[in-house]
């Protein structure tokens, strides 16, 4: 198991990526680096920001009409397109870029055009959730990964702030299980589904903390995104219809929910 830590600091955040949505390659470069400075051996954290209405909302699913096949790598124009759907406009741009931060390991890219060819933007991946989507197909349990980690990086308001992944170890051998209880005691959410079917599955339930000081823009404050469903409202939070990992109980992260094994489970500060 391969357990890192990407560590970026709330004021650093508000300093560097503030508005970096749509914003040019040169910052989400500053974003990748910034967000890469510190390592530890506690899982991932990593920073959300991804904002309600990057693609996510469409009823057909990511890859129904949007340029982006899931049968090819994303480093082929069959697989994500130049030019057209998610290319075409900066809030596509923006979905691909978390799309890529979470399939591909750091160290790794693509670069697509847009603008008829006359623009070009390099993605740069983090996280290594499915880096077999580079170069060829992404199968259902690659789709659900990559879902999973999506959604766990929405924040409606598009403000950056750190947050910390934990995911079965069998599931998610980039991100790993190991929690960081000092710095990411809250337990807030997990999430799950596959955003690139028709119609797509945006799935999440509520952690152990949710409702103690939710973050703006995230699962349990009034902005929440309207992109994801309670899979459980009136039936009680994770711990109460979830598979637990491990033998460390829901305080670790949560393995299985209904039907899908690919559950990413989020942690925040106080």
């Amino acid at each position: 198991m391969k357990n890192t830590v990407f560590v970026l600091g709330t004021t650093m955040a508000a300093m560097f990526l503030v508005g970096c949505d749509g914003g040019g390659a040169a910052e989400k470069e500053l974003w990748f680096a910034q967000e890469a400075v510190a390592a530890g051996n506690n899982g991932l954290a990593t920073i959300n920001g991804l904002s309600a209405y990057n693609g996510l909302a469409s009823y057909n699913g990511l890859a129904a009409y949007n340029g982006l096949a899931a049968y090819n790598g994303l480093a082929s124009y069959n697989g994500l397109a130049d030019d057209v759907g998610l290319m075409a406009t900066a809030e596509g741009r923006t979905t691909v870029q978390y799309i890529v931060k979470c399939a591909l390991a750091s160290g790794d890219s693509i670069t697509k055009t847009y603008d008829d060819g006359s623009s070009s933007e390099t993605f740069n991946g983090l996280l290594g959730i499915a880096p077999e989507w580079k170069d060829s197909a992404c199968d259902t349990n690659c789709q659900e990964r990559v879902t999973a980690c999506v959604l766990a990086h929405v924040n409606t308001t598009g403000i950056h702030i750190p947050i910390f992944l934990a995911g079965n170890d069998e599931d998610f051998p980039s991100i790993g299980s190991s929690r960081d209880l000092t710095d990411y005691p809250r337990q807030e959410s997990a999430f799950y589904g596959n955003i690139f079917i028709s119609p797509p599955v945006s799935r999440f339930c509520k952690g152990r903390d949710v409702d103690t000081s939710p973050i703006d823009g995230r699962v349990g404050s009034s902005s929440q995104s309207t992109q994801y469903i309670d899979d459980f409202s009136g039936q009680g939070a994770c711990a109460d219809n979830c598979a637990i990992y491990g033998n460390s109980g829901s305080d670790s992260g949560f393995a299985a929910c209904e039907n899908y094994h690919n559950v990413l489970t989020v942690f925040t500060h106080e």
